[in-house]
C-alpha cells in the first residue's frame, strides 16, 4: 500500500525521523538489541508508535522498520546475510509470490496477524440539488460491474437508486459512475484486497467479467493522495484507498449493499467501521472474507496485515533478536489496542488476537518458550 507512504512522510516530518529507515524508538538512546524489520508500508506508523511506547518499558530493545514492500520484505528474511529479522506484509504469506514460488519456505516462518485493514470506496457526488451527497450506498453487483467491466452505469441507475435512502435517491444525478484502480504489482495490497473481495463475493452479474477487480481501461493511480485528488476533481468518481487513510482525511465512504433477499424489505447495506470490520474477521483467521452472510452486519472488503519472521535461525545474535521481537509483539497485541485506534488502525478482534498471541506463545528458543505467562488457554 504505497499510498500510506504519504502518511508516513507527514508522520516522519513531525518526529524528525529520516524517511528511508525508521528507527522507531531511537530516543531511548541505550545500548542493547536492535530488531530490524522491512516490508509493506501499511504498518509503518503502527510499528513506530508501538515501539516508541515499548521503549518506556524495555529501553534496551530498539525496533527499526523500513517501508518497502511485502515481497521485498519477505525475500530479505532469507538473504544469506539478512538485513532485517521480520517483515510486515499485507496478505497471508501463502498468497505472496515469493512463497508461492517456493512453498517450502512457508514452514520456516511464523505468521502473526497484526491489525485489520480494509478497502474504503471513497467518492465525490454532487446531487441534482447542487449539493455534495453524503451517506451514499451502492450494491455489490453495481460496484463490481463498474470496476470489472466496461459497462457504463449512471448514478441514477434504478438499482443504485433502490439501494439508497429517500434523502439521497431523489437527488442522484444522471452522470456516469467513473472509477480508478491502483496499479497491479507487488505490494499494492489495497488493489489485491479489492480484487480478492470482488472475486470472492457472491454476485449475479450477467455482464462479462473482463477484468474482475479492474479492467485495463480504468484509470490507475499510485497513491492514496493521488486517488483523493482525482476523485475530488469531478463529480461521479469512486476511488479505492485504505480505510485508515479515508479516516485521516475525513473522506466520504460508500456503504456496500448485498441487495434484497427473501423476507427482506430493504437492501442490507454496510459501511466500514471498526465494529463491522471486526465482525467480518471474528472467525477463523483468513484473508480476505470469502463469503458475505445475509444475516450479519459485516463489512466484506476487509483483511489482515501480518508480521512474519523465521523459525529456523540458529546464530546466537539472531536468537536474541527473535526473542526480543516475540516479546515486543506479545506486549503490543495484548496491551496496545487503544494506541492502535489512536493511529486509526483497527485492532484485531478477540479470536484473531487469541490466535496471534497463541502463535507467539509457540516461539521456542533452544527448546524454551519465549513467552511463559499470559498465553491463551
Amino acid at each position: 500500500m504505497r499510498g500510506v507512504l504519504v502518511i508516513l512522510i507527514l508522520f516522519c516530518l513531525q518526529l524528525a525521523i529520516p524517511i528511508g529507515s525508521i528507527v522507531a524508538n531511537a530516543p531511548c538512546g541505550m545500548p542493547g538489541t536492535m530488531v530490524s524489520g522491512k516490508g509493506s508500508a501499511y504498518p509503518t506508523a503502527l510499528f513506530v508508535t508501538w515501539s516508541r511506547d515499548y521503549c518506556a518499558t524495555t529501553p534496551t530493545t530498539k525496533i527499526e522498520y523500513e517501508s518497502y514492500n511485502s515481497n521485498g520484505g519477505a525475500r530479505g528474511l532469507f538473504n544469506t546475510t539478512p538485513t532485517h529479522i521480520f517483515a510486515g506484509v499485507g496478505e497471508p504469506a501463502d498468497d505472496i509470490s515469493f512463497f508461492t514460488a517456493d512453498p517450502g519456505k512457508l514452514a520456516r516462518i511464523y505468521q502473526i496477524p497484526t491489525s485489520l485493514t480494509a478497502v474504503a470506496y471513497v467518492y465525490n457526488l454532487t446531487g441534482t440539488n447542487q449539493q455534495r451527497l453524503s451517506g451514499v450506498r451502492i450494491g455489490i453487483n453495481e460496484l463490481r460491474r463498474a470496476f470489472g467491466t466496461n459497462t457504463t452505469i449512471d448514478w441514477n441507475n434504478p438499482l443504485i437508486v433502490a439501494s439508497n435512502l429517500e434523502s439521497v435517491r431523489r437527488f442522484l444525478p444522471a452522470v456516469p459512475l467513473e472509477v480508478a484502480c491502483r496499479p497491479d504489482g507487488e505490494d499494492i495490497d489495497i488493489q489485491a484486497l479489492h480484487n480478492a473481495f470482488i472475486l470472492a463475493t457472491n454476485t449475479t452479474i450477467s455482464s462479462p467479467q473482463l477484468g474482475a477487480g479492474c479492467t485495463n481501461s480504468k484509470e490507475r493511480l499510485e497513491t492514496d493522495d493521488s486517488v483523493r485528488r482525482w476523485v475530488n476533481e469531478k463529480s461521479g468518481r469512486i476511488g479505492i484507498v485504505d480505510y485508515r487513510y479515508a479516516l485521516q482525511q475525513q473522506l466520504p465512504m460508500l456503504a456496500i449493499c448485498r441487495g434484497k433477499t427473501r423476507g427482506d424489505t430493504s437492501d442490507k447495506c454496510v459501511s466500514p467501521s471498526e465494529e463491522t470490520m471486526q465482525l467480518a474477521t471474528n472467525t477463523p483467521v483468513f484473508n480476505p472474507l470469502p463469503v458475505w452472510p445475509t444475516n450479519q452486519n459485516w463489512y466484506p472488503a476487509v483483511g489482515y496485515s501480518w508480521t512474519i519472521f523465521r523459525n529456523d535461525l540458529t546464530a546466537p545474535a539472531d536468537k536474541v533478536r527473535i526473542t526480543e521481537l516475540t516479546r515486543f509483539l506479545f506486549w503490543a497485541l495484548s496491551t496496545q489496542d487503544s494506541t492502535t485506534r489512536q493511529q486509526n488502525y483497527v485492532p484485531l478482534p478477540a479470536n484473531a488476537k487469541a490466535y496471534a498471541l497463541g502463535q507467539l506463545c509457540r516461539v521456542h528458543i533452544d527448546g524454551n518458550r519465549v513467552i511463559t505467562q499470559g498465553c491463551p488457554n
